[in-house]
């Protein structure tokens, strides 16, 4: 067989392979689209458990379907609605105080110093002058991100309770408070302890 013949040969079994996935692919649309009807339907009709049993058959066997974004909207509403906790502020800052250490500990590795406080944590998006060994940037952004209430994390070199101190002000922006206006400290967050 000459070589033109083989690269046809193969060209045509990748292109037949591509369009029996991609048919497979819109019969699984299909048949999640079916499902979500028939729960949209006994929704209307009152039958509410059922449409979420339905929904969540949808959620299970066709999770990279259009149709996730509706299931995952009504179910996101239905665990509201049925009083399941729901995310608060001050968890969102702790899990954003974790990926800042993790961003810290990185650059730590890589330039074996932490940033001072006057770099601060521009520090992980932009190579401060002077710093060798910079790798970054270690957070996604073009600013270092701010706090669930708009506000800018504090960072402390050195910390009170460690190599670094990072926090967040809570809603009020200054330090101390209760409540909506509790702060959330590095020193708090599982894992985010300087080596």
């Amino acid at each position: 067989m000459r070589r033109p013949t083989i690269i046809l040969v193969c060209l045509f079994v990748l292109g037949t392979f591509f369009a029996s996935a991609a048919a497979f692919d819109r019969v699984r649309e299909e048949a999640a689209n079916r499902l979500m009807s028939r729960a949209l339907k006994l929704f209307q009709q009152g039958k509410k458990e059922e449409g979420l049993a339905i929904m969540r058959q949808v959620k299970e066997r066709y999770p990279n379907t259009s149709s996730m974004l509706l299931v995952s909207f009504f179910l996101g509403a239905e665990a509201k609605a049925a009083g399941a906790p729901q995310p608060t502020r001050h968890g969102w800052a702790r899990e954003q105080i974790k990926n800042i250490c993790g961003a810290l500990k990185a650059y730590y590795r890589d330039t074996g110093a932490w940033p001072t406080e006057k770099q601060g944590l521009a520090a992980l998006l932009a190579v401060p002058a002077g710093v060798e060994g910079w790798k970054g940037p270690y957070m996604e952004g073009k600013e270092p991100p701010r706090d669930p209430w708009g506000n800018h994390f504090a960072y402390y070199r050195p910390g009170a309770k460690g190599e670094f101190d990072v926090s967040s002000r809570g809603a009020d922006g200054v330090m101390g408070g209760a409540g909506e206006d509790a702060d959330v400290h590095s020193w708090e967050v599982e894992g985010c302890k300087a080596p």
